[in-house]
């Protein structure tokens, strides 16, 4: 059946979430996820998550969340002389680096009602320029360019990401010495790819010896961000045969 939804304007509904609840219902989620555990600690909110998976993810001309999902503004980073930046996320400072979930590109900023009351409604830009600055010590005049491109379920413990691509004025050098020799409270560890071998670089044949080539080292949406960068930059179809030739093989 044709998707009555195509070619209308995106449209984003909000409403207040407690900390609280997503303390206890999507952060407790994530921590109790785990790919190697037979038998979860809480089956319970497992299964919860489980059941609104299907409803979440089916094909429908609206998607409706019935369940708290805090949103994100989850951005990749993409230096001025074309490298992308990819951070190693510290355990204490991150509920998925806590499930080895830790790496990353680059920034997700959770929304707090302050956002809407400040901006006076939710200017996205706005909530990345906030998580460039408190994430990467990234000043908002260093920033280029921000677009959006999708809207991802981090399926984990379903949170919603608005994914989109963040250009900086800084090199990948300038970059490395503010978040790694700096002292970063959140990353313990950061590569910075060519753009242009990016796909060889996030998703390698062999194991490689960083665990990228495991889909659970990373963040849930984190290489989706740095393929519709890519599609950005070199376009979608070039992209996807090279994702395919190295994931399935030639043939």
């Amino acid at each position: 059946m044709p998707i009555g939804r195509t070619g209308t304007r995106f449209a984003l509904h909000l409403a207040p979430l407690s900390y609280w609840v997503v303390s206890r219902f999507n952060r407790r989620m994530a921590r109790l996820w785990r790919a190697d555990k037979a038998e979860p600690d809480d089956p319970l909110l497992l299964r919860l998550r489980e059941e609104r998976l299907p409803g979440i993810l089916a094909s429908q001309q609206f998607i409706e969340l019935t369940c708290p999902s805090p949103l994100y503004v989850e951005l990749a980073v993409v230096t001025a002389d074309r490298r992308l930046a990819v951070f190693k996320k510290k355990a204490p400072a991150s509920v998925l680096a806590s499930v080895s979930r830790a790496w990353t590109c680059s920034i997700e900023e959770g929304v707090e009602w302050r956002h809407i009351v400040e901006h006076q409604g939710f200017d996205a830009t706005r909530v990345a320029a906030d998580g460039a600055y408190q994430e990467l010590a990234v000043h908002e005049h260093e920033i280029d360019d921000v677009w959006f491109s999708a809207l991802g379920l981090e399926y984990t413990h379903l949170a919603t990401g608005l994914l989109g691509t963040m250009v900086l004025t800084l090199s990948a050098a300038e970059l490395r010495s503010r978040v790694m020799t700096g002292g970063s409270p959140d990353f313990d560890d950061g590569r910075f790819v060519d753009v242009d071998y990016a796909v060889e670089a996030l998703f390698p044949r062999d194991d490689h010896p960083d665990g990228w080539s495991a889909e659970t080292s990373w963040h849930p949406t984190a290489r989706l961000r740095a393929l519709l960068t890519l599609y950005h930059l070199h376009g979608r179809g070039v992209v996807l045969d090279e994702v395919v030739r190295r994931v399935v093989g030639p043939g």
